[in-house]
């Protein structure tokens, strides 16, 4: 092998084939058609201009009209009632108070007198009115039985200082040993005050009558009233 030449190698040639070989027909060339880039309309084109075919217009569905059903009059359905909600329960009212109604004055009953109240009130029928107050007290200094015609008298002042005045009397007497002591007999300004003793002692009767009156007539009609008064006292 010489440098510098280019060698070829030896080709071993096919044998031809005795069957003919079809000849290939020519292959038809396509032209690319344009491709517009407009959207094309889904609304059909009329084939035809001169009669165009007008859309069809869809015919509405009617809307069904539900058949009232009848319910018997036989047997009525009770709608349920929701339980009522505390906030909803009225709030009792209270019942109106009775208005009093007031008795007439006819119908109005008396209080009793006791038979002791009754002769204290002839005692003041008899005296007449010179009489400012009575009382008959015992010896703890509380009356139960009298009263005043004077309203700005106090019967009841007067009946506690009365029984201290007459303790002393009796006490003063029997140390003198001038005897038993009938009445005691205070002097004012504007009334003669007489009180004595009934019955035991346990008890005195006091009398307050005016200026005016006669302490003789007044002596008498006590002494007229005094056992009565005794009996009369609830022992």
């Amino acid at each position: 092998m010489a440098h510098g030449r280019k060698f070829t190698p030896f080709i071993i040639k096919p044998k031809p084939d005795p069957t003919p070989v079809p000849t290939p027909e020519p292959t038809p060339i396509l032209t690319p058609e344009r491709t517009s880039i407009l959207t094309p309309d889904p609304t059909p084109v009329s084939t035809s201009v001169s009669t165009p075919i007008p859309t069809p217009v869809p015919t509405p569905v009617p809307t069904p009209v539900p058949t009232p059903v009848a319910t018997p009059v036989s047997t009525p359905i009770a709608t349920p009632f929701p339980a009522p909600v505390a906030a909803q329960v009225p709030t009792p009212v209270p019942a109106p108070v009775p208005i009093p109604i007031p008795t007439p004055v006819d119908d109005i009953e008396e209080p009793v007198m006791s038979k002791l109240d009754e002769l204290i009130e002839r005692f003041h029928e008899e005296l007449g009115a010179d009489l400012i107050s009575t009382e008959v007290v015992g010896m703890d200094g509380i009356a139960i039985a009298g009263g005043s015609t004077d309203p700005n008298y106090n019967s009841t002042d007067a009946a506690a200082r009365l029984s201290t005045v007459l303790k002393l009397a009796d006490k003063a007497s029997g140390k003198l040993g001038m005897g038993k002591v009938d009445d005691n007999l205070t002097t004012t300004g504007k009334a003669y005050i007489i009180a004595r003793f009934i019955g035991d002692g346990s008890y005195f009767w006091g009398v307050a009558v005016t200026r005016n009156a006669t302490l003789g007539s007044v002596r008498m009609i006590m002494n007229e009233f005094a056992g009565q008064i005794w009996d009369m006292i609830p022992r």
